[in-house]
């Protein structure tokens, strides 16, 4: 374990800022001209992450960030008394999930006539790309403990940007290869959305030449530098 307060040096070796973490939601969209969306959640909920316990899965450590001063500083030591006492081993995931039933917003048609309409936008040239979506529905958070749903999500679907944030009555579990953006403190903007996809194949060959399409492609291969 490592133990610092906030800085420079010790953010940058934790690879994390402290700051806000949270959710922008997509409802947000009416401040900028877009259409309302109505939702039982709220458009933004975001709470400031400090202080932090950083773990480094690669090189097997922990960080400790809070900010200067003598609070900061006995936090960490608090901090650091607590994981010393916490288990070796990880609680064993129970047995499994209970059935989920899933519905969504659209139905075929709504959604046939909405790819109907963004073509029509398209074709006028008011746009010309359109990311159409729809929302999925399940009863699945009724009697499920958000942290063993997301064990297991990290298990089934390991992510680089997988997350688990609890904002009062609301947790959000999600599991994304994709950083859409990103902005360090020197103002520097970085964007790595991913939009490549590629069906799969029930030949091993044929999907091994997909999966090296996909990957090799100028347009939707992943990029890292």
């Amino acid at each position: 374990m490592q133990q610092s307060g906030t800085g420079s040096g010790s953010s940058a070796r934790a690879r994390f800022a402290l700051g806000w973490l949270g959710y922008l939601g997509y409802e947000l969209k009416r401040e900028c001209g877009g259409n309302a969306v109505e939702s039982p959640l709220r458009d933004a909920s975001l709470i400031r992450c400090s202080p932090a316990v950083v773990f480094d899965h690669d090189a097997r450590c922990v960080y400790l960030l809070a900010e200067a001063g003598a609070e900061g500083r006995q936090w960490c030591r608090t901090a650091a008394l607590r994981i010393g006492r916490l288990p070796s081993a990880p609680r064993p995931l129970s047995n499994g999930l209970p059935a989920v039933q899933f519905g969504a917003a659209d139905t075929a048609g709504s959604y046939l006539r909405k790819i109907a309409a963004s073509q029509d936008e398209i074709t006028q040239g008011n746009s010309y790309e359109v990311c159409l979506t729809t929302q999925i529905f399940s009863n699945l958070h009724e009697g499920v403990d958000p942290w063993e749903f997301y064990r297991r999500l990290r298990r089934a679907s390991p992510a680089p940007f997988a997350s688990l944030v609890q904002l009062g009555a609301v947790t959000i579990a999600s599991s994304s290869p994709e950083r859409f953006l990103s902005i360090t403190a020197n103002g520097r903007v970085r964007g790595e959305p991913i939009k490549g996809t590629r069906r799969r194949d029930a030949s091993p060959e044929a999907d091994r030449r997909l999966k090296r399409s996909l990957t090799t492609s100028a347009k939707t291969g992943r990029r890292t530098s």
